[in-house]
């Protein structure tokens, strides 16, 4: 997955034109994003103002440890 591979926070405009949508619809899908990777403990989206998004990926059993790359 694209924004798995990523070093750092990737734009949402850099996401859509990897997949070859719009913004909009890229923006529009992260819920559904969101509920995949929860559902299979891969992550969470993380939201970082001004420089994209990224993934923080579970360390352990508990919720609360996240890191991202």
């Amino acid at each position: 997955m694209y924004l798995m591979e990523q070093e750092q926070p990737v734009s949402i405009d850099a996401i859509a034109n990897h997949i070859g949508c719009s913004e909009k619809t890229a923006r529009n899908e992260w819920g559904a994003l969101d509920k995949f990777l929860v559902e299979n403990q891969l992550g969470v989206i993380l939201r970082k103002r001004s420089r994209g998004v990224e993934i923080a990926r579970k360390l352990s059993n508990s919720e609360e440890n996240f890191t991202t790359r």
